[in-house]
């Protein structure tokens, strides 16, 4: 049954939805903006606060425990300090990342977030020093990113090439980014996102309407 129906929740595409531990929706869009969404006196969504950014606002990522939101498009990332629940301070913004999907915006430790710099390259950011602290290259475009925190390790799903679409993931070590192992051809198209699963099974997806499980088993 829909409990709700927000409309016109954004003026653009709405490319991610998060909640807070406030009970709170947070919400980000192709409009440049970033929406606070609180419950009221009858049960219903209604706009609280609305962030306003120079670019388009393709990913999220929120950190409770540093009090800080992140927020990642085209040409920003940008680090946000939640003052209380109505103030959002902007302490720090990163130039050229290239955040083209909602999937490339992720954090690898307490300190660490990793985010898209261009179609090749990520950038390894330390939220305690507020700078870029290492950038991995890599041969492909990639379009989504997950962290497995049990194994250590995160994986880069992405294309092999733009001519044909076939896919690519590599398995990194989160303490020292060391490569794995490298999977060539795992789709069709590009590898789109990653779900966790059960018994250390993750799921990869893609635009080839395949879902493939794959088993994680470490060196």
């Amino acid at each position: 049954m829909l409990k709700q129906d927000i409309k016109n929740a954004h003026d653009r595409s709405v490319r991610k939805v998060i909640y807070n531990s406030f009970g709170n929706i947070i919400s980000c869009s192709y409009d440049k903006t970033i929406k606070i969404w609180e419950l009221d006196n009858k049960g219903n969504y209604i706009n609280k606060k609305i962030i306003k950014n120079e670019d388009e606002v393709r990913s999220l990522i929120l950190l409770e425990d540093k009090n800080l939101l992140v927020s990642s498009g085209e040409r920003f990332t940008n680090i946000w300090e939640i003052q209380n629940d109505d103030n959002y301070k902007l302490i720090k913004t990163f130039n050229e990342t290239y955040c083209r999907t909602q999937n490339v915006l992720e954090r690898i430790s307490e300190d660490i977030i990793i985010v898209a710099k261009s179609p090749f390259a990520l950038k390894v950011i330390s939220l305690s020093q507020l700078k870029v602290i290492k950038i991995i290259e890599f041969e492909f475009g990639f379009n989504s990113l997950k962290y497995i925190k049990d194994k250590g390790i995160f994986l880069v799903g992405g294309y092999r090439n733009e001519k044909d679409g076939s896919s690519t993931i590599k398995v990194l070590r989160s303490n020292n980014f060391e490569e794995i192992k490298t999977i060539y051809d795992t789709h069709n198209y590009a590898v789109e996102g990653f779900c966790l699963l059960k018994d250390g099974l993750i799921a990869s997806y893609s635009y080839d309407y395949l879902i493939n499980i794959w088993s994680i088993k470490m060196p």
